[in-house]
């Protein structure tokens, strides 16, 4: 890692992380939305401190990233092998030098006055975590992203984790300010070697150790729904890695102990990001590709999620599900690829199963 330009015993209010890959088409408008800030009516320049990551991107974003760090004492540039955005963001947190810490991707923006709100409720309120509203927008519309939405709108006030279920429904660690000593003195950094999911498990891991959590209705983060499809985000790769994540995801939510309800949606999370990709990856691969998924799936679901979470979906993902939970692997393969077989049916009749009985009906009619 190759940090240009720390200058020690500078103090700043908000560090603004920013990991960077090949986003050279955005970069200079995500830059200028952070450096339009101010708080208290002090320019951005001497209270916000910018951490750019640059994760061994091919374009030109490392030339644009030096750029703003000649020109402005409050950028920190750094450049790293690519290894990732988890490995970015723990570097970014490890030279940060504000009170606390915001997190933004390099092809999203700040709306005017996003980080004076954040600031102004964390000291009124002393959470080591707050969270705002989350606003998408593409060439042709903007809406509410519906997970942030709730709990914004939650209008919350120094609660405890474990206390408010809904917290569990607040993905991605943006349009969130965090103490930065409380994620020094627990250590909570972004998992390695996931690639989907990890930033769900900062968060929890950072609202786990809160003393409280509040929330605002402010709008504090722009999130741009890319439209260039030969850049695909990595939410949208499905590989057969992504499965694995998803399971090691999950298993990662049992370090925070939670309770029943929490466990509930942690739970219908992971299974609602599985079954997302399941159908897309089914469809692309054959049987063969796809059957080590299958039983790594089906082992999961035994082990860690049940059937009384799998049986309260609808009838194509229950049918899926219950065919997994009980090894038939060829019969799933089929449902996804919409080839429906009586022997589906004759498997749900010989393990006297309603679900599988009922949603194969159902699937046919339709």
């Amino acid at each position: 890692m190759n940090v240009d330009k720390i200058v020690n015993g500078t103090n700043y209010l908000i560090s603004v992380i920013i990991p960077i890959y090949n986003t050279e088409k955005y970069l200079a408008e995500c830059i200028d939305s952070v450096l339009a800030q101010n708080i208290k009516g002090i320019n951005a320049v001497n209270v916000i401190e910018i951490i750019l990551v640059n994760d061994g991107s091919r374009d030109s974003s490392g030339k644009i990233i030096n750029e703003y760090a000649n020109n402005y004492a409050n950028i920190i540039a750094i450049h790293q092998e690519n290894a990732g955005q988890s490995v970015a963001r723990n570097n970014g947190i490890e030279v940060a030098r504000g009170e606390y810490i915001y997190f933004l991707d390099s092809d999203d923006l700040l709306p005017p006055g996003a980080l004076s709100s954040l600031y102004k409720l964390s000291i009124n309120t002393g959470s080591d975590v707050v969270i705002t509203h989350c606003k998408a927008f593409n060439s042709r519309r903007s809406w509410f992203i519906d997970d942030h939405a709730e709990v914004a709108s939650s209008c919350f006030r120094q609660v405890k984790f474990s206390h408010r279920s809904i917290l569990m429904n607040t993905p991605g660690p943006v349009a969130k300010l965090y103490k930065k000593s409380l994620l020094l003195k627990h250590h909570v950094r972004f998992p390695l070697g996931i690639k989907i999911g990890e930033d769900w498990i900062f968060v929890l891991n950072a609202m786990f150790h809160a003393n409280h959590i509040s929330s605002s209705p402010d709008i504090t983060y722009l999130y741009r729904a890319r439209e260039d499809e030969d850049n695909p985000s990595c939410t949208q790769v499905v590989n057969e890695k992504v499965f694995y994540d998803f399971i090691e995801v999950y298993k990662l939510t049992y370090q925070f102990k939670l309770p029943e309800r929490q466990t509930r949606l942690a739970k219908l999370f992971v299974i609602k990001g599985i079954l997302y990709r399941l159908e897309k990856y089914s469809q692309e691969k054959s049987f063969a590709d796809c059957k080590k998924i299958y039983k790594a799936l089906g082992v999961f679901f035994r082990e860690h999620i049940g059937l009384d979470i799998i049986n309260i979906f609808t009838s194509q993902r229950r049918l899926v599900m219950n065919l997994i939970y009980y090894s038939f692997y060829s019969e799933t393969h089929r449902v996804f690829n919409k080839q429906l077989k009586r022997s589906c049916l004759r498997k749900g009749i010989a393990l006297n199963n309603e679900f599988i009985v009922h949603d194969y009906v159902a699937l046919r009619k339709k």
